[in-house]
């Protein structure tokens, strides 16, 4: 007999026999395995529904908060354009018209008076109306007990801040209700101009002035609060108005509708969601009971699709979930839940996902707190069954299926054995060649050649593999390139930072900066202008990559253009913001500080001149009085708003031995493997302990503990600093 056809039997009975086997004895084990594989699946699903759940509400959090994000960029703007007003004389001597909240309710209007499609009054004389308001004049309410000739003071200094109103309220008018100025003197200003304010309204007591005057100059937010005219749920922030010396002169902020602002918050994402809650922690309340309510929730539309709908009166979380609830158990979980999001609104890491009987079913429930705001969650629930629906069913199927299959296994075991066995000989040796094809190219590529290929053909898996390793050369071609190409940027932008210390005279000054990628977005400079200042510069790019390169790219060029016509840094900084706005999009910014150190004049006193575009103050230290200061001033990053008045600040030279520092916050924000930050504090520490030294020890220092504390921890930011120390 021959080898072959030995070989041949010998393959059928290694194939036949133990098929056999398996046939006659594995039926209740396919049976099993098809329940089992069911669990599986339905343990994945729900996982998976899980993570979906989880994706989608921190998704909804993010939105909202870029939504906030845009409204304190105009409660800054507004707020910045009051206080000059209050702060500076008024431009007119007899006072203008103006209309008061009396005036609209007894039927003298505003030109320009026309019934809101949006804002209703709630419990109107004749139920809810539409407000009439109009969008061409602010209204004057005065406190009680407060006079005309308050409320035309207030007239006369704050009338041209409708100009400005007017134009950021044309930006977003779904989103802004009210934009206000509310004056410490008792005089109440709103646009657009409406009536109905209730009888003794003072703003002075409401909860976002009294939260607003605790502050020096942030920016708040107060939810919720409910509105005057409409009587409707609505959110507030609100920024304090401060003289030169720090006392409270008023309020300005911009309200917000509640139910408007989630409008505009796509629902399409979560339309098979049934049940979406907006809920929080309503600002002064303590106690467990009384802290987190329901603000608003999805409703069904008529005609289809599903919206947001404010709650008149937020009612408690705890009851709200309770609801329907028998079991003590499910009771638990729900009490449970709620204890969760109590403690993440306290900044606890706890699970955001939660299993909870809700309305007679078993419901998963994900929270998410705002990055802006963690006393307020977005919140969905949806039923756990129809996630297990398909796992159900689909062991049902794979039961019926397992069955049929393994009658007809039983009666054609044999036949499919010899089958598979034949064709197996017969197809190996081509298999075989085609395998080797696909080694042989694997071993040229390993060997260095790029332009190794294969040549099989077919439509199977191995063909499909030949295919896959054609297509992988070109991109690996192109990704060394890519690679090569990302070197040569780095190395051309680290030869754009400064190489050497500057010699800057009764100054020791020196720079160092640690890129997160290969390329980044943080900046320092030193330059030296026609009349001999010296301007030092630190920036940081939003972001880091290619992009932030380039970015910091172009505004060094600006910057160094700038210096050689002028040595005013507000000229030198407006020139850059100019130039950045017009060519960058939307979305990428820079912050700058700019310190101008002047040459020394006839009469051997220096000045320095600073300007602070969004960035960090530079911090300086005295170590004769071992004391900390800072080189502060406003203005917003540049590249953002291109006609933004950038203010320059200046002082005295100081005593030798004063340590200035400028940093990015890749330095007090980098953290260890723990997740915690270095901070300002140790920041600050640093510089004391090593103020002796030169200004590039000192550098190399505070750069070296922070790579120090952060270990192996993953690199998030550039760090870049600059020491300048008076000699």
């Amino acid at each position: 007999m021959r080898l072959r056809t030995k070989l041949l039997i010998l393959l059928l009975l290694i194939a036949l026999v133990p098929i056999l086997v398996v046939g006659l004895s594995s039926r209740r084990a396919a049976l099993a395995f098809g329940s089992g594989l069911a669990e599986e699946i339905e343990s994945e699903l729900i996982s998976r529904a899980r993570s979906d759940l989880r994706r989608r509400v921190a998704s909804y959090t993010e939105l909202l908060d870029k939504e906030k994000s845009l409204v304190e960029t105009l409660v800054l703007a507004q707020g910045r354009e009051a206080s000059r007003l209050l702060r500076e004389p008024a431009s007119a001597s007899t006072p203008p018209s103006f209309w008061t909240g009396e005036d609209i309710d007894e039927g003298r209007r505003p030109p320009g008076m026309v019934v809101s499609e949006r804002m209703v009054r709630r419990d109107g004389p004749n139920g809810s109306e539409r407000v009439a308001l109009s969008l061409a004049e602010p209204v004057f309410v005065p406190a009680p007990g407060v006079g005309v000739r308050a409320v035309e003071e207030a007239a006369l200094r704050l009338r041209p801040l409708i100009d400005l109103m007017i134009e950021l309220r044309e930006g977003r008018p779904d989103l802004v209700r009210h934009q206000f100025v509310a004056l410490s003197s008792g005089v109440y200003m709103s646009y657009p101009a409406t009536g109905g304010y209730p009888e003794g309204f003072d703003a002075r007591e409401t909860a976002w002035y009294e939260r607003a005057s605790q502050f020096s100059g942030e920016t708040v937010w107060t939810m919720p609060v409910i509105d005057p005219v409409t009587g409707t749920a609505g959110m507030v922030c609100v920024r304090p108005l401060r003289d030169d010396n720090g006392e409270l002169l008023g309020v300005a902020g911009i309200e917000l509708a509640i139910d408007e602002v989630l409008r505009g918050i796509p629902v399409d994402d979560i339309s098979n969601v049934p049940l979406s809650l907006l809920i929080g922690i309503p600002r002064g309340a303590s106690h467990f009971d009384e802290r987190l309510r329901v603000f608003s929730q999805t409703e069904d539309r008529e005609g289809g699709g599903r919206s947001w709908r404010a709650a008149e009166e937020p009612r408690l979380l705890e009851p709200f979930m309770l609801e329907g609830l028998e079991r003590a158990e499910d009771r638990e979980r729900a009490r449970r839940l709620v204890v969760d999001i109590e403690r993440a609104a306290e900044g606890r890491s706890v699970s955001t996902v939660r299993e909870v009987m809700f309305r007679g079913e078993t419901s998963m429930a994900a929270f998410e707190p705002f990055a802006s705001d963690p006393s307020f969650f977005f919140m969905f629930i949806t039923p756990t069954e129809p996630v297990v629906r398909s796992a159900v069913n689909m062991r049902d199927q794979v039961v019926r299926r397992t069955e049929t299959e393994m009658t007809v296994m039983l009666t054609m075991t044999v036949g499919i054995a010899a089958v598979t066995m034949l064709l197996a000989l017969l197809a190996s040796r081509t298999v075989t060649r085609r395998v080797n094809d696909v080694a042989s190219a694997a071993r040229k590529l390993a060997a260095g050649d790029l332009d190794a290929t294969t040549n099989i053909r077919g439509n199977d898996e191995i063909a499909e593999l030949g295919a896959a390793f054609n297509e992988m050369m070109p991109r690996l071609r192109e990704h060394l390139r890519m690679s090569q190409s990302l070197g040569l940027a780095m190395g051309v932008q680290r030869g754009l930072l400064p190489g050497d210390s500057p010699e800057i005279e009764g100054f020791d000054a020196h720079g160092l900066s640690r890129y997160c990628d290969e390329t980044g977005g943080d900046y320092y400079d030193f330059i030296r202008s026609a009349s001999g200042a010296w301007a030092v510069t630190v920036g940081d790019v939003s972001g880091h990559g290619v992009a932030a390169a380039l970015l910091m790219t172009t505004a060094r060029a600006v910057l160094r253009r700038s210096s050689d016509a002028t040595d005013c840094p507000r000229e030198i900084v407006k020139d850059i913001n100019r130039h950045l706005a017009n060519d960058v999009r939307l979305g990428h910014f820079m912050t700058l500080f700019l310190m101008m150190i002047d040459p020394e004049g006839e009469d051997g006193s220096r000045r320095l001149r600073w300007v602070n575009a969004g960035h960090e103050s530079a911090i300086v230290y005295d170590p004769r009085t071992d004391s900390f200061d800072e080189l502060t001033g406003g203005g917003i990053p540049v590249g953002i708003e291109r006609d933004w008045p950038y203010e320059s600040h200046e002082c005295a030279c100081p005593d030798p031995g004063t340590v200035i520092v400028i940093g990015t916050d890749g330095i007090w924000e980098a953290r260890d493997p723990g997740g915690v930050m270095f901070g300002r504090e140790a920041f600050k520490e640093l510089i004391r302990r090593n103020a002796g030294e030169s200004a590039e020890r000192i550098a190399r220092t505070i750069i070296g503990e922070v790579t120090k504390f952060c270990r192996d921890a993953p690199r998030t930011d550039d760090i870049t600093l600059v020491v300048v120390k008076r000699v």
